[in-house]
């Protein structure tokens, strides 16, 4: 028995609404906290928490079980209503397009850009009054034009030739969306899920396949899935048998599996069993597809998935560990939700006047000095944009070269006669003539003449005596000492010498002299000899380089060699994911189970 309709999910009553082309309304990471407390985030929780709920064998409020035959995704006992129907011929309608949207041949690093003749093929079909019709219910024809706007943002992105989660939610935003319209009934849940979403899921695999397209924000190998999350969610809630609540251990859990008859946990990498059940259960089609598309061991490839399979408790267990995952790693991750737009369905506020109002331009996000004011102006002639300081005042210039004014000074200091070109603090004398230090003594002979050899000007340091013997500049040869010794030693960072004979040196300290010596001493950054001689006898560090750091995310080495040991007990990162839905962190004890 399915549990209640929420609140939330009662059709809204549409007498009128004024259903608006959705906008962008998370700018930035500040935004995140009003995402939360929104009516859409409220909505669109309470829709996948209702659909998980109603796709489990286990009554949570009752504990009794249901035969979880009938909840797979091929069940023929799940006869889908003509709502849901429509949804899934849908899919299969933009699945169709593809065939007249071929890959183009030839390898390629990225997506391939075939992609985006197929999402033109299908904003075209979409954009035609009479193509929705023959699909969704006549009760939400009215916001097509918000509707519209989550479907085609939940096939991936045509700029970025990607696909990932922020894509999948808007998806099951779309199907939120025609729920709230009163499109579905109650009792649609478990055929939503098992045959509305499946479809879904399906497309985005052949789309994933046929152009290539990258993972969008994922975790890389330490991430659930390169593109999906929800048949996880889903697919954990068809196989709970087991109540995870409680001190019942790893027996009890294997023992309802196996009387329920679904596969336990610890075989979801194994290859016979993800073959039989891959079309049976969205939590199995979404690894197997994991398979299809990746070689190598289980463990290395997918090690949380590998982890998460060391539960003890079951996949009543894995799966409250999944939707906390959900909120944590999807809902509450910027890059993830940014994307997602608000509109008359979703909206962003309470207040319907915050909901009408404009979303923030890009200017307002603009990097600029606080006290800044409005962009700056831009010339009539040429467009470029002038710089002024903020506090400066009076109209944009007419021309480029008059948008600056002759001389740069501080805004307190007062202004030069217009003949003095020269450039100086405000509190240096005025003197046009020379271009010195404000603390510098005044001569009335200018500058000082050359006292060097050759008559070029010595270098000294303001601390150094005047009567202090000039050191010879080194010579030429000891140039190349600098920069090599033997053949391929590098010079130190930060070092900077010129390559000209000619160019004179500043004088060599006596302590670093020896360092000169292209035949003797070696350079001040490189290694001793000595040490790394020493270092053979023991752990030689440039050995770490070639072979790679000391593995830790493999599996136990007893278990590595004989392959069919039974993970019970495995304490791994993946049974706190389970529980806490957190990824920050790997491995963990057995014992914070509870």
């Amino acid at each position: 028995m399915a549990p209640p309709l929420p609140t939330l999910l009662q059709p809204l009553p549409t007498a009128g609404l004024e259903f608006i082309t959705p906008v962008k309304r998370i700018q930035t990471a500040v935004d995140l906290p009003s995402f939360h407390s929104s009516p859409a985030y409220a909505l669109i929780t309470t829709f996948i928490g209702h659909l998980n709920s109603c796709i489990s064998p286990l009554d949570p409020s009752t504990n009794q079980l249901s035969p979880a035959t009938e909840l797979e995704t091929n069940a023929p006992s799940i006869s889908p209503s003509i709502a849901v129907t429509g949804i899934v011929d849908l899919i299969s309608a933009l699945s169709d397009l593809t065939n007249s949207a071929p890959p183009d041949q030839g390898p390629r690093r990225f997506g391939n850009i075939a992609f985006r003749r197929w999402l033109e093929l299908v904003n075209t079909q979409l954009q035609e009054p009479r193509f929705l019709d023959q699909f969704l219910p006549a009760s939400v024809l009215e916001a097509k034009t918000e509707l519209i706007h989550y479907l085609l943002g939940s096939f991936g992105s045509g700029e970025r030739l990607d696909y990932g989660t922020g894509h999948e939610l808007s998806f099951a935003a779309f199907l939120c969306g025609i729920w709230r319209l009163g499109g579905f009934k109650e009792g649609d849940e478990k055929a939503l899920v098992v045959k509305g979403f499946d479809a879904y899921f399906k497309l985005v695999r052949r789309l994933v396949i046929t152009y290539s397209l990258e993972p969008a924000g994922s975790h890389g190998v330490w991430g659930l899935d390169d593109h999906v999350f929800l048949p996880y969610i889903f697919g954990s809630s068809q196989l709970t048998t087991f109540k995870s609540g409680g001190e019942t251990g790893l027996e009890d859990a294997d023992s309802a599996a196996e009387i329920a008859g679904v596969p336990k946990p610890a075989e979801v990498y194994k290859v016979d069993v993800i073959k039989e059940w891959r079309e049976r259960n969205l939590y199995f089609g979404a690894v197997g597809f994991v398979m299809d598309v990746k070689k190598g061991p289980f463990w290395e490839h997918s090690p949380i998935l590998y982890d998460i399979s060391g539960v003890q408790k079951g996949w009543g267990k894995i799966n409250e560990g999944m939707i906390k995952m959900y909120l944590n790693e999807v809902l509450n991750k910027f890059p993830v939700v940014q994307h997602f737009p608000f509109g008359t369905i979703f909206p962003w506020s309470d207040n319907p006047d915050d909901n009408r109002a404009p979303p923030p331009s890009s200017e307002a996000h603009e990097t600029r000095a606080p006290w800044a004011g409005t962009r700056p102006t831009t010339t009539a002639t040429t467009g470029v944009p002038t710089t002024r300081a903020p506090w400066a005042t009076g109209g944009a210039p007419a021309t480029a070269a008059s948008a600056m004014p002759p001389t740069t000074r501080a805004p307190w200091a007062s202004a030069p006669p217009s003949s003095d070109p020269v450039t100086r603090s405000p509190w240096a004398p005025t003197n046009p003539g020379t271009t010195r230090a404000p603390w510098a003594s005044q001569s009335s002979s200018g500058m000082p003449p050359p006292s060097g050899p050759g008559g070029m000007e010595t270098t000294r340091a303001p601390w150094a005596s005047a009567n202090s013997a000039t050191p010879a500049s080194p010579p030429a040869a000891s140039l190349s000492a600098i920069y090599i010794k033997g053949s391929s030693t590098i010079p130190s960072p930060g070092t900077h010498h010129s390559t000209s004979p000619s160019t004179h040196l500043p004088p060599i300290s006596p302590s670093l002299s020896s360092h000169t010596s292209p035949s003797t001493e070696s350079l001040p950054w490189e290694r001793p000899q000595a040490e790394e001689e020493k270092e053979e006898s023991g752990a030689n560090l440039r050995n770490v380089a070639y072979v790679g750091p000391a593995r830790t995310s493999s599996p136990d080495s007893a278990m590595a060699q004989e392959g069919r040991k039974s993970r019970r007990g495995s304490a791994t990162g993946g049974v706190r994911v389970a529980e806490t839905g957190d990824l920050s962190g790997r491995r963990v004890s057995r014992n914070i189970e509870g």
